[in-house]
Protein backbone atom coordinates (compact mmCIF):
# COMPACT_ATOMS: atom_id res chain seq x y z
CA UNK A 1 0.00 0.00 0.00
CA UNK A 2 1.54 3.30 -1.13
CA UNK A 3 0.15 5.26 1.81
CA UNK A 4 1.54 2.83 4.36
CA UNK A 5 5.05 2.74 2.93
CA UNK A 6 5.17 6.51 2.41
CA UNK A 7 4.44 7.34 6.03
CA UNK A 8 6.00 4.49 8.02
CA UNK A 9 8.91 6.71 9.06
CA UNK A 10 6.56 9.48 10.13
CA UNK A 11 5.00 7.40 12.81
CA UNK A 12 4.35 9.18 16.04
CA UNK A 13 7.34 9.91 18.26
CA UNK A 14 6.05 10.19 21.81
CA UNK A 15 8.10 10.89 24.92
CA UNK A 16 7.88 9.02 28.18
CA UNK A 17 10.86 8.68 30.55
CA UNK A 18 13.33 11.02 28.83
CA UNK A 19 16.84 9.79 28.08
CA UNK A 20 19.43 12.54 28.47
CA UNK A 21 21.47 13.21 25.34
CA UNK A 22 19.48 10.53 23.50
CA UNK A 23 20.92 11.58 20.12
CA UNK A 24 24.40 10.52 21.26
CA UNK A 25 23.06 6.96 21.55
CA UNK A 26 20.74 6.86 18.53
CA UNK A 27 22.58 8.62 15.72
CA UNK A 28 20.18 10.01 13.12
CA UNK A 29 17.40 7.52 13.87
CA UNK A 30 14.35 8.68 15.77
CA UNK A 31 13.51 6.82 18.96
CA UNK A 32 10.67 7.07 21.43
CA UNK A 33 11.97 7.73 24.93
CA UNK A 34 10.72 5.40 27.65
CA UNK A 35 9.38 1.87 27.86
CA UNK A 36 5.71 2.71 28.49
CA UNK A 37 5.53 5.30 25.72
CA UNK A 38 7.32 3.00 23.31
CA UNK A 39 5.10 0.01 23.97
CA UNK A 40 1.99 2.20 23.76
CA UNK A 41 3.11 3.19 20.27
CA UNK A 42 3.75 -0.44 19.33
CA UNK A 43 0.24 -1.38 20.47
CA UNK A 44 -1.31 1.57 18.64
CA UNK A 45 0.40 0.72 15.34
CA UNK A 46 0.55 -3.06 15.60
CA UNK A 47 4.28 -3.02 14.87
CA UNK A 48 7.00 -4.86 16.80
CA UNK A 49 9.36 -2.81 18.97
CA UNK A 50 13.11 -2.60 19.33
CA UNK A 51 13.94 -1.86 22.96
CA UNK A 52 17.38 -0.27 23.23
CA UNK A 53 18.61 -0.26 26.83
CA UNK A 54 21.39 2.18 27.70
CA UNK A 55 23.14 3.53 30.77
CA UNK A 56 24.21 7.13 31.16
CA UNK A 57 27.98 7.56 31.26
CA UNK A 58 28.68 4.30 29.42
CA UNK A 59 30.52 5.25 26.23
CA UNK A 60 30.06 1.77 24.78
CA UNK A 61 26.32 2.50 24.68
CA UNK A 62 27.07 5.08 21.98
CA UNK A 63 28.90 2.73 19.59
CA UNK A 64 25.85 1.77 17.52
CA UNK A 65 25.06 5.45 16.88
CA UNK A 66 28.00 5.53 14.48
CA UNK A 67 27.78 1.96 13.16
CA UNK A 68 24.52 -0.01 13.00
CA UNK A 69 22.30 3.06 13.20
CA UNK A 70 24.02 4.55 10.17
CA UNK A 71 24.18 1.34 8.13
CA UNK A 72 21.81 1.48 5.14
CA UNK A 73 20.68 -2.15 5.31
CA UNK A 74 20.23 -2.07 9.06
CA UNK A 75 18.23 1.17 8.96
CA UNK A 76 15.94 -0.23 6.28
CA UNK A 77 15.16 -3.31 8.36
CA UNK A 78 14.59 -1.20 11.46
CA UNK A 79 11.90 0.80 9.61
CA UNK A 80 9.58 -2.08 10.49
CA UNK A 81 10.02 -1.51 14.22
CA UNK A 82 8.95 1.08 16.74
CA UNK A 83 12.35 2.22 18.02
CA UNK A 84 12.46 2.74 21.78
CA UNK A 85 15.37 3.95 23.90
CA UNK A 86 15.31 3.17 27.61
CA UNK A 87 17.58 4.37 30.40
CA UNK A 88 17.85 1.08 32.27
CA UNK A 89 18.90 2.71 35.52
CA UNK A 90 16.08 5.27 35.42
CA UNK A 91 13.48 2.60 34.57
CA UNK A 92 14.23 -0.35 36.87
CA UNK A 93 10.83 -1.96 36.28
CA UNK A 94 11.48 -2.19 32.54
CA UNK A 95 14.98 -3.46 33.30
CA UNK A 96 13.54 -6.25 35.46
CA UNK A 97 11.32 -7.40 32.61
CA UNK A 98 14.35 -7.78 30.35
CA UNK A 99 17.36 -8.74 32.50
CA UNK A 100 20.91 -8.65 31.17
CA UNK A 101 24.46 -8.59 32.52
CA UNK A 102 25.39 -5.18 31.16
CA UNK A 103 24.78 -2.34 28.73
CA UNK A 104 23.97 -1.72 25.96
CA UNK A 105 21.57 -4.42 24.89
CA UNK A 106 18.58 -4.67 22.57
CA UNK A 107 15.43 -6.72 22.90
CA UNK A 108 13.19 -7.16 19.88
CA UNK A 109 9.59 -7.74 21.05
CA UNK A 110 6.12 -7.89 19.57
CA UNK A 111 3.43 -5.33 20.38
CA UNK A 112 2.45 -7.36 23.45
CA UNK A 113 6.00 -7.14 24.79
CA UNK A 114 6.82 -10.78 24.10
CA UNK A 115 10.47 -11.48 23.25
CA UNK A 116 11.43 -12.17 19.63
CA UNK A 117 15.24 -12.05 19.89
CA UNK A 118 18.07 -9.99 21.35
CA UNK A 119 21.57 -8.65 20.69
CA UNK A 120 24.41 -7.30 22.79
CA UNK A 121 27.07 -4.61 22.68
CA UNK A 122 29.51 -6.46 20.40
CA UNK A 123 27.08 -6.75 17.48
CA UNK A 124 28.40 -5.39 14.19
CA UNK A 125 26.00 -3.68 11.74
CA UNK A 126 25.69 -6.96 9.83
CA UNK A 127 24.88 -8.95 12.97
CA UNK A 128 22.51 -6.22 14.13
CA UNK A 129 20.63 -6.27 10.83
CA UNK A 130 20.46 -10.08 10.85
CA UNK A 131 19.02 -10.04 14.38
CA UNK A 132 16.43 -7.44 13.41
CA UNK A 133 15.51 -9.57 10.40
CA UNK A 134 15.30 -12.67 12.56
CA UNK A 135 12.95 -10.83 14.88
CA UNK A 136 10.71 -9.94 11.96
CA UNK A 137 10.77 -13.57 10.83
CA UNK A 138 9.60 -14.75 14.24
CA UNK A 139 7.02 -12.00 14.38
CA UNK A 140 5.47 -12.86 11.05
CA UNK A 141 3.36 -10.51 8.97
CA UNK A 142 2.88 -7.13 10.60
CA UNK A 143 -0.82 -6.46 10.99
CA UNK A 144 -1.24 -2.73 11.38
CA UNK A 145 -4.06 -1.64 13.63
CA UNK A 146 -7.13 -0.32 11.84
CA UNK A 147 -6.82 3.04 13.59
CA UNK A 148 -3.16 3.43 12.63
CA UNK A 149 -3.96 2.50 9.03
CA UNK A 150 -6.69 5.15 8.93
CA UNK A 151 -4.30 7.76 10.28
CA UNK A 152 -1.55 6.90 7.80
CA UNK A 153 -3.90 6.83 4.81
CA UNK A 154 -5.43 10.17 5.82
CA UNK A 155 -1.95 11.69 6.14
CA UNK A 156 -1.01 10.41 2.69
CA UNK A 157 -4.18 11.87 1.17
CA UNK A 158 -3.39 15.26 2.66
CA UNK A 159 -0.03 15.33 0.87
CA UNK A 160 -1.67 14.16 -2.36
CA UNK A 161 -4.46 16.74 -2.18
CA UNK A 162 -2.36 19.82 -1.44
CA UNK A 163 -0.49 20.09 -4.78
CA UNK A 164 -3.80 19.63 -6.59
CA UNK A 165 -5.36 22.36 -4.44
CA UNK A 166 -8.02 19.92 -3.32
CA UNK A 167 -8.30 21.74 -0.02
CA UNK A 168 -11.67 20.30 0.90
CA UNK A 169 -10.27 16.76 0.76
CA UNK A 170 -7.21 17.79 2.76
CA UNK A 171 -9.44 19.37 5.42
CA UNK A 172 -11.56 16.22 5.62
CA UNK A 173 -8.43 14.12 6.19
CA UNK A 174 -7.12 16.57 8.79
CA UNK A 175 -10.38 16.18 10.67
CA UNK A 176 -9.95 12.39 10.55
CA UNK A 177 -6.46 12.62 12.06
CA UNK A 178 -7.64 15.08 14.71
CA UNK A 179 -10.46 12.69 15.62
CA UNK A 180 -7.96 9.87 16.13
CA UNK A 181 -5.94 12.36 18.20
CA UNK A 182 -2.76 10.29 18.48
CA UNK A 183 0.13 12.53 19.53
CA UNK A 184 2.96 12.41 17.04
CA UNK A 185 4.29 13.68 13.74
CA UNK A 186 1.21 12.88 11.68
CA UNK A 187 -1.04 14.88 14.00
CA UNK A 188 1.50 17.69 14.19
CA UNK A 189 1.80 17.81 10.41
CA UNK A 190 -1.99 17.83 10.03
CA UNK A 191 -2.29 20.75 12.43
CA UNK A 192 0.43 22.68 10.59
CA UNK A 193 -1.36 22.17 7.27
CA UNK A 194 -4.65 23.21 8.86
CA UNK A 195 -3.07 26.46 10.04
CA UNK A 196 -1.70 27.12 6.57
CA UNK A 197 -5.10 26.51 4.97
CA UNK A 198 -6.80 28.78 7.47
CA UNK A 199 -4.27 31.52 6.69
CA UNK A 200 -4.91 31.09 2.96
CA UNK A 201 -8.67 31.23 3.48
CA UNK A 202 -8.38 34.41 5.57
CA UNK A 203 -6.17 35.95 2.90
CA UNK A 204 -8.75 35.24 0.21
CA UNK A 205 -11.59 36.58 2.37
CA UNK A 206 -9.65 39.81 2.88
CA UNK A 207 -9.03 40.11 -0.88
CA UNK A 208 -12.73 39.57 -1.60
CA UNK A 209 -13.68 42.27 0.89
CA UNK A 210 -11.32 44.72 -0.80
CA UNK A 211 -12.97 43.91 -4.13
CA UNK A 212 -16.45 44.42 -2.72
CA UNK A 213 -16.46 48.21 -3.05
CA UNK A 214 -15.77 48.14 -6.78
CA UNK A 215 -17.31 44.84 -7.84
CA UNK A 216 -19.85 43.22 -5.54
CA UNK A 217 -20.54 40.34 -7.92
CA UNK A 218 -16.89 39.28 -8.08
CA UNK A 219 -16.56 39.62 -4.31
CA UNK A 220 -19.60 37.38 -3.83
CA UNK A 221 -18.15 34.77 -6.21
CA UNK A 222 -14.79 34.88 -4.45
CA UNK A 223 -16.37 34.43 -1.01
CA UNK A 224 -18.53 31.59 -2.29
CA UNK A 225 -15.38 29.90 -3.64
CA UNK A 226 -13.72 30.15 -0.24
CA UNK A 227 -16.81 28.68 1.42
CA UNK A 228 -16.79 25.81 -1.04
CA UNK A 229 -13.06 25.05 -1.23
CA UNK A 230 -12.35 25.36 2.49
CA UNK A 231 -15.49 23.61 3.76
CA UNK A 232 -14.91 22.29 7.23
CA UNK A 233 -12.95 25.29 8.45
CA UNK A 234 -14.50 28.18 10.43
CA UNK A 235 -13.23 30.54 7.72
CA UNK A 236 -15.48 28.76 5.21
CA UNK A 237 -18.49 29.43 7.42
CA UNK A 238 -17.43 33.06 7.74
CA UNK A 239 -17.02 33.41 3.98
CA UNK A 240 -20.44 31.87 3.35
CA UNK A 241 -22.05 34.30 5.79
CA UNK A 242 -20.34 37.29 4.16
CA UNK A 243 -21.39 36.14 0.69
CA UNK A 244 -25.02 35.78 1.72
CA UNK A 245 -25.06 39.38 2.98
CA UNK A 246 -23.99 40.76 -0.39
CA UNK A 247 -26.69 41.70 -2.82
CA UNK A 248 -26.72 39.79 -6.13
Amino acid sequence: MRAMTLFLLLAAVAHGQAVNNAASFTGDLEFISGYEAGMAEAKFTGRPAMLFFVKQGEDKCKVWSGTAFKDTNCKKTLENYVLVIIDGEAEPEARKKFPSKGYPFVKFVNAAGERLCEIWESATPTVFEMAAGRGLGKHGQIRYSATYAREVIAADRIETALPLKEFREAIRCIAEIEKINHAGKLLTRAQVVKGELQAEARKRIAAAQQTQASNTANAKLALAAVAREFAGLPEATEADGLARKLKP
